[in-house]
């Protein structure tokens, strides 16, 4: 029955030692699969960026080439 309960207590051990490696292995693969989706999304909605490269953006204002909006709101 004493090595029944050492081999449980050693099982029980090592389970609690192995936790904190697998609550990092989670995180990371969480992680990682935020940033796959951040991508499919962007390929989604700029399938071009493919072949030619991510779009440019406008620039905004105090930008050099800032064109404010002329008369959107009739």
């Amino acid at each position: 029955m004493v090595g029944l309960t050492d081999g449980l207590t050693q099982s029980a051990q090592a389970f609690a030692d192995s936790l904190p490696k697998l609550r990092e292995a989670t995180e990371s693969i969480t992680h990682s699969t935020h940033h796959i989706n951040r991508l499919l999304q962007k390929l989604e909605d700029h399938p071009q960026s493919l072949l030619f490269g991510a779009p440019v953006a406008t620039p905004g204002p105090g930008e050099t080439g800032f064109h404010s909006p002329q008369n959107r709101f009739p």
